[in-house]
């Protein structure tokens, strides 16, 4: 484990940029590699407590995904698409660019799967880049406050970012 501290907000910054570009990426080598894929679905179709309707492999250019049964939401018109193009089209939509508040950062996220391997959620932390007043008129430390203090670091190796405790920050 290669913990290093971070001196600069521009680090966590260009590292949430990164991700989005990545599942930007992802979005774009679905669509290149398996042909047209729509944003607006809803699936995998799955039967009451029997589980995945799975209708065999992919195969477009050696994929080797499962295919599934989504609807597509506009139109409810059902299509078959495979695992990795579910999951190009979930991930997409949950990237920091598709949600939050301009300001924010978010310094974790952890996508979420179901037992099948298909994206489910994703959990966000983030923190404005400036102080701000919560609901009990605390002052509480954003970004640029936390990392001047030196309050958080990043494990090189797994891309964790650590916070440590802000209390002694707090007004």
């Amino acid at each position: 484990m290669a913990i290093e501290q971070i001196t600069d907000v521009a680090v966590l910054v260009d590292r949430q940029t990164a991700h989005d570009t990545e599942m930007d990426s992802e979005i774009v080598h679905a669509r290149a590699s398996h042909g047209a894929i729509v944003d607006d679905i809803m699936g995998p179709v799955r039967l009451s407590g029997s589980g995945l309707v799975g209708l065999g492999v992919c195969g477009v250019d050696g994929c080797t995904e499962p295919q599934v049964n989504v609807l597509q939401r506009s139109t409810l018109a059902p299509l078959t698409i495979c695992r990795c193009c579910v999951n190009a089209v979930y991930r997409h939509s949950l990237c920091h660019s598709s949600s939050g508040l301009p300001g924010e950062v978010c310094i974790n996220c952890r996508f979420h799967y179901d037992d099948y391997g298909f994206v489910t959620g994703v959990s966000h932390n983030r923190i404005p880049l400036d102080d701000y007043v919560d609901e009990s008129g605390k002052t509480i430390p954003g970004l640029t406050s936390r990392v001047a203090a030196g309050k958080l670091s990043r494990d090189t190796e797994t891309d964790v970012v650590y916070q440590a405790d802000i209390t002694d920050l707090l007004g």
